[in-house]
């Protein structure tokens, strides 16, 4: 029976998942788009009902559609294509006065704010917990729904839309004129090569970076001002170079932590995790999570210090004890 039932389970999400593929295979770039999806629960002329959905801070919203037009951009992850997502916010942007802008994610709040912090956005994101969206609106993941300032629901289908046609069509409904129902074009997802971060040699400028505290929000480092020391470990790095360097840090920061910014980061971003591992060693030191630790070394545990305008001056080889790491960090705080 428990066989029969997962077999069930497997062809219902296969065809689901064929469907939806088998819509964007038959469109090519440039055709327009049906106004409602395959997988749209209201339909296009229908009156949008409202969502209940957890906002960044986990609060439980209300919210309803009337007298200003606004678009619903549903995603697993703010992250999955970052081109698509800056060019809606662009649009946005220039018509923000007069449309509203929703993206409602599955990810967890931590990892959308550290998208937004990253690419310094200002979007309103919310969460479904509870397939709101999924069972009111669409069950296509990514999608995206047109709703008019009566509450209508103009466009209820892909999110891979032509930015040009949804720009003329957002204009057009913002003024109340033009054709209620939307010709917009349909543009192919491209696959964009996750590129991996040029390693900053010695002498250079250290790119700003954004972490994860233990509490989960965003730490942005521009590493200007005073001097940084970031010791970066890996979740598999070994225990025993733990109980060795995680006492040099502490005591550095003790020495040094009021004149230079001094940081441990667990390159592998597992928060709980590290929270874990550091309750054994009573630390102070402030701890990080995340980043593009690719930038700063190609080998892990790694240790760099960043001097007060952003330059990498220091990442050795072999890691030094408590004197040298001190005497190196002297040096770049006393200079001018």
């Amino acid at each position: 029976m428990k066989l029969c039932r997962l077999l069930i389970a497997f062809i219902f999400l296969f065809t689901a998942f064929g469907n939806n593929n088998a819509a964007w295979a038959e469109l090519k770039d440039d055709d327009l788009v049906p106004v409602t999806g395959d997988h749209a629960g209201v339909k296009a002329g229908d009156i949008a009902p409202d969502l209940a959905l957890y906002d960044l801070d986990g609060k439980l919203q209300t919210i309803s559609f009337k007298e200003t037009p606004m678009v619903i951009i549903s995603l697993y992850t703010l992250n999955g294509d970052v081109n698509k997502v800056k060019q809606i916010a662009s649009l946005y942007a220039k018509r923000a006065k007069d449309m509203k802008l929703l993206f409602v994610v599955r990810e967890e709040a931590e990892y959308a704010r550290v998208f937004l912090a990253k690419h310094d956005l200002s979007l309103p994101v919310f969460f479904e917990q509870r397939k709101e969206f999924s069972t009111k609106y669409n069950a296509s993941v990514p999608s995206m729904v047109i709703i008019d300032k009566n509450g209508i629901v103009r466009y209820n289908n892909t999110f891979w839309i032509d930015a040009n046609s949804l720009d003329s069509y957002l204009e057009n409904l913002i003024k109340g004129s033009g054709e209620q129902a939307p010709n917009l074009k349909f543009a192919a997802p491209k696959e964009v090569k996750k590129e991996v971060p040029r390693l900053v040699n010695l002498g250079e400028t250290v790119p700003a970076d954004v972490f994860r505290d233990l509490e989960g929000y965003p730490v942005k480092l521009d590493y200007k001002g005073k001097p940084t020391v970031l010791f970066y470990w890996m979740s598999f790095t070994n225990e025993n170079f733990l109980n060795k360097m995680l006492p040099v840090m502490q005591k550095v920061y003790d020495a040094k932590g009021t004149k230079a910014n001094i940081y441990t980061v667990n390159g592998s971003g597992e928060r709980r995790f590290t929270m874990s591992v550091l309750d054994k060693y009573y630390t102070s030191v402030p701890t990080l999570v995340g980043g593009d630790f690719l930038q700063y070394s190609r080998s892990f545990p790694a240790l760099v210090m960043i001097d007060r305008h952003g330059v990498l001056r220091y990442r050795p080889d072999k890691f030094p004890d408590a004197e040298e790491l001190e005497e190196v960090l002297t040096q770049l705080i006393n200079e001018d």
